[in-house]
């Protein structure tokens, strides 16, 4: 090393500027080689490519609520009244939502006093739903879980609203007998469950019928 040191002390001013400038050089590459966070990830291809993840992922989970259940439509602003006149919940009471969707009727039950619980496993509405509880004055009522209700156990709901694709309706029926107890209130909208009486059959011009139905005795 002292030697080095000895042999540089002894080259031309030209080659020490020129040997100082180079090392600068190099600890400014060096510095822009390893940045906290690579240029690479802000690049065009990657934000295409984290936007075409996102939206296949909406894309899957909108298909896989479909194949569950159904897809996400909304239900009609006007039809959470006449869904509460049928529901008649009562303070306290619990209401499963399955399928809930953007969260309209969990959140309108919620307010009803019910202690209203939805389930939901398209990611869209889901988002839509959890945005739509913060903005309620009793959201403590309310809660929106991203689960698949085919794994719910409905034993101690007293009121369950569905939407439902009617393909579904046979096998929902047995998970309705297999879980839920008497005196149960169950709302379907559009379709009746065919091998049920229903209580009542809500019918307004221009909007889908609602059916209502009380769990009978096992």
């Amino acid at each position: 090393m002292e030697q080095l040191a000895t042999l540089e002390k002894n080259q031309p001013s030209w080659y020490s500027n020129f040997t100082k400038q180079s090392r600068a050089s190099s600890s400014v590459e060096r510095r822009t080689e390893n940045p906290c966070v690579p240029s690479s990830i802000l690049g065009p291809g990657t934000m295409l490519t984290v936007v075409f993840i996102i939206i296949l992922v909406l894309l899957f989970t909108f298909s896989y609520a479909g194949l569950r259940g159904a897809p996400w439509v909304p239900t009609k602003n006007n039809d959470m009244a006449r869904f509460l006149r049928l529901a008649n919940i009562q303070p306290g009471e619990k209401m499963y939502d399955l399928g809930c969707g953007d969260g309209r009727m969990v959140c309108a039950a919620g307010s009803a006093g019910a202690q209203a619980k939805g389930f939901e496993v398209s990611v869209f509405p889901f988002l839509i739903a959890k945005l739509r509880r913060l903005l309620q004055k009793n959201k403590k009522n309310i809660s929106i879980a991203f689960r698949d209700f085919w794994f719910i156990n409905l034993r101690d709901a007293d009121v369950v609203y569905v939407f439902l694709m009617p393909k579904i309706y046979e096998r929902l029926e047995e998970k309705f007998k297999k879980e839920l107890r008497p005196g149960a209130r169950v709302i379907t909208y559009v379709w009746p469950l065919e091998a049920w009486q229903p209580q009542e059959i809500s019918e307004e011009k221009g909007f889908p019928k609602m059916y209502s139905y009380i769990v009978p005795q096992h």
